[in-house]
């Protein structure tokens, strides 16, 4: 298992390009990427080797867009995601989505227990 730093040395990548990086590839990783203690990224040889292969192809000029396509139909397998790499906007649309549902529940929480305590308070 190697941990980002150690993805950093070996790929060329810088953290925060990691990050990206792993989470466009989510996908294809099939459970190949951990948490360590204390929530530490760790991550299988086979992530490294795919990442210094990204990195390859992102030096010969290709967009990041453009490397994860040649990557993933390269090997013949799907798209890392429908019609592409997950865009800014799907991860926007994604991040409101999850917020929205989370203040749904929040509110039906609150007048849930304000409810309780109303019908407490009549006894």
């Amino acid at each position: 298992m190697l941990t980002l730093k150690e993805l950093e040395e070996c790929t060329g990548f810088t953290r925060d390009q990691l990050r990206r990086r792993l989470a466009l590839l989510r996908p294809r990783l099939n459970g190949q990427v951990h948490r360590g203690p204390r929530g530490a990224i760790l991550v299988e040889e086979e992530v490294a080797e795919l990442l210094r292969e990204l990195k390859a192809l992102e030096d010969q000029g290709l967009g990041l867009a453009e490397a994860l396509g040649a990557l993933t139909n390269g090997e013949g397998s799907p798209p890392v995601a429908q019609g592409g790499p997950r865009t800014a906007e799907v991860a926007l649309d994604e991040l409101r989505r999850d917020l929205l549902i989370w203040r749904t529940w929040a509110i039906a929480a609150t007048l849930g227990l304000v409810l309780a305590l109303t019908l407490w308070g009549l006894r």
